[in-house]
């Protein structure tokens, strides 16, 4: 759950001040696959409550392995793991629950800062919408309720969030979600597929009016970099609960 144009500004700044001062190149990831992000869905909250942006994401992953020079990969069971934060004004990062904010980046550069793996209060699991047994959710009258529908090598796998807070007035929104291979049969276990970033600004939570609404894969290494920092808190908090994320990027 997060904001990503005012993330991708600062991110522009930096790097501008980064080029002139350096000339450095950041590099950009490269997707093993191809995403999509249809239109939000509306959202119906409690007591007919407006929901404050764009309404309930839909990111969508198909994984092609030759896209990024990895042609003899298979995988059965390609899923996600999902970094966030929010932020409000002047520049506080918060997160959904008390579990999220423990494990919360802490870094003196604010592209860094403030970012966490996105589970349910209470997950033992890193992954995207996945239970405590090991498995995803699935409601067969009304897919759109599930959290996550797992995907293949060729199979559309499918993400689905609407974040949102009542408790602040005002905030943006940030997330970097990352389709990861998940077989152990496969040559591609734990290996991350791409990244993708999107958010939004909302300027009053009592609106539907929202801001900023960005997404896109991602344009640079920088979000890789925020990604695994998120990734190593996780492991650094694992309360002998908690199951351990061991990434690694494809190819």
């Amino acid at each position: 759950m997060i904001r990503l144009l005012v993330f991708g500004i600062a991110v522009a700044v930096f790097l501008l001040g980064e080029a002139e001062s350096c000339k450095i190149n950041i590099p950009k990831p490269t997707p093993c696959g191809e995403f999509d992000f249809p239109n939000p869905e509306p959202v119906l909250l409690e007591n007919h409550r407006v929901f404050p942006g764009p309404g309930r994401v839909q990111i969508g992953f198909t994984f092609h392995p030759e896209a990024c020079g990895a042609p003899g990969c298979n995988c059965q069971k390609v899923v996600f793991v999902q970094a966030i934060r929010f932020t409000i004004p002047p520049r506080i990062y918060k997160q959904p629950h008390d579990e999220q904010t423990d494990r919360m980046t802490r870094n003196a550069t604010p592209i860094f800062d403030g970012w966490a793996i996105d589970t349910s209060a209470g997950a033992i699991y890193p992954y995207y919408g996945m239970e405590n047994d090991g498995s995803f959710r699935f409601v067969p009258f009304n897919p759109s309720l599930d959290k996550l529908t797992p995907g293949s090598t060729g199979s559309r796998a499918v993400l689905r969030d609407s974040p949102f807070s009542t408790e602040w007035d005002s905030y943006s929104f940030e997330a970097i979600t990352a389709p990861v291979c998940i077989d152990p049969q496969s040559t591609c276990n734990n290996r991350t597929l791409g990244y993708y970033t999107w958010s939004w600004s909302i300027p009053d939570n009592n609106k539907a009016d929202f801001s900023r609404f960005f997404f896109n894969p991602a344009a640079t290494d920088l979000y890789v970099q925020a990604f695994d920092l998120a990734v190593q808190a996780w492991n650094d908090h694992l309360d002998n609960r908690r199951k351990p994320l061991q990434l690694s990027h494809l190819p």
